[in-house]
């Protein structure tokens, strides 16, 4: 399985998920408007959105079953 490459702003990308806060929370409606909204613009019958803390997986989903998958996975 491939992985994908650290990026160079990873500290800043991951302090920033901190700061928002939106990581281990129950599903909200909002953010999964966000993946259906992504499923429509696309023109596809899924739409998937996912945070990854470190290797801790967060999302959200729009005609799909997926659940999070951690870093590694990603």
């Amino acid at each position: 399985m491939m992985t994908a490459p650290i990026p160079s702003n990873e500290t800043h990308r991951l302090r920033s998920l901190q700061l928002y806060r939106i990581l281990d929370t129950a599903s909200d409606q909002s953010f999964d408007d966000l993946a259906r909204l992504a499923s429509l613009i696309c023109d596809t019958p899924i739409g998937l959105i996912s945070l990854v803390d470190g290797d801790r997986p967060s999302g959200s989903r729009h005609g799909s079953g997926w659940t999070p998958t951690r870093r590694p996975e990603t």
